[in-house]
């Protein structure tokens, strides 16, 4: 190879690459981080958003709402007052 020819780590896209691979690796260590946090929610805590939701819900002019199934279940627990997961 001649020192004046181009090589493939010449590419203009290296740089952008690296940069991408940086934010990524980033992205990961952030999701794992909230993985850990998350760890100790119990089902209190993971409940208090989905009321919030019907709260805001319950505010809305609107007349027809969808549900998804899980929320179901999650009413029933409220219902019975079962803390479990």
């Amino acid at each position: 190879m001649n020192s004046g020819e181009a090589t493939e780590l010449d590419s203009p896209l290296i740089p952008k690459l690296l940069y991408l691979a940086r934010v990524v690796g980033r992205w990961l260590t952030a999701l794992e981080q909230i993985h850990r946090a998350a760890q100790g929610i119990d089902q209190k805590t993971m409940t208090l958003p989905y009321l919030e939701t019907l709260k805001d819900m319950g505010a809305s002019p609107a007349i027809k709402f969808t549900f998804p199934m899980e929320s179901t279940s999650l009413l029933d627990n409220i219902k019975r007052g079962d803390n479990s997961s």
